[in-house]
């Protein structure tokens, strides 16, 4: 099961009732098992900020993708499957907390391995505006190149924005080439990995 499917069945609509949580939390509550289990609901509930009602219904839908399972006094613990996708993920992205001073942002810097294929599909303005709707304030999306330099497009002015990449560039030590980086304002968990699954199900990655 890839992560498209996982994320769509995860928070379809079922007999007209929209569950009140979203790919991101889904992400982040896979992280959250990963990191943690074997964990239960309610420490779930205080990492992912979802109610109890929304954590259960959550649960159940990863339990019926077979990407958990629940013991009832240890908790929650990943599948082989669960594992999979989660091991993807984490090999295809990373997200951290950056300061861009010369911006004054405190930011999301999200890195997509190899994801700069993703400016072939949609245009960098449209992909700003993408993730804009999702919540985001403020967005800057740049290319770490083969030559290894950093690029903002549609076009990289060097000599005005020399101070910018160089500190990009500094955030940058475990880029590789043509990987995507997103830096998202407000520097908020789940809107990096909101971004993160809206940008997965458009490469079609994991």
């Amino acid at each position: 099961m890839d992560i498209q499917i996982v994320l769509t069945k995860a928070v379809e609509t079922r007999q007209g009732n929209k569950p009140k949580f979203d790919e991101g939390h889904v992400i982040m509550s896979l992280f959250y098992i990963s990191q943690l289990q074997p964990v239960g609901r309610i420490l779930l509930m205080k990492k992912t900020g979802l109610s109890e009602a929304s954590i259960k219904t959550l649960l159940k839908r990863l339990r019926e993708m077979k990407l958990i399972q629940t013991d009832p006094v240890g908790g929650n613990t990943l599948t082989e499957e669960g594992n999979k996708i989660v091991s993807c993920i984490k090999n295809t992205s990373n997200i951290k907390n950056v300061t861009l001073k010369s911006l004054g942002w405190n930011s999301s810097m999200l890195i997509i391995r190899g994801g700069a294929e993703l400016l072939k599909k949609i245009p960098v303005l449209h992909l700003r505006d993408e993730i804009i709707r999702l919540g985001v304030e403020k967005v800057l999306v740049c290319v770490h190149t083969e030559e290894g330099k950093i690029e903002i497009p549609p076009k990289t002015e060097e000599m005005s924005l020399k101070g910018l990449l160089e500190e990009i560039k500094e955030n940058c030590e475990n880029c590789g080439p043509n990987d995507l980086i997103i830096f998202l304002v407000p520097n908020e968990e789940h809107l990096g990995n909101l971004t993160l699954a809206f940008i997965l199900k458009v490469l079609k990655k994991c």
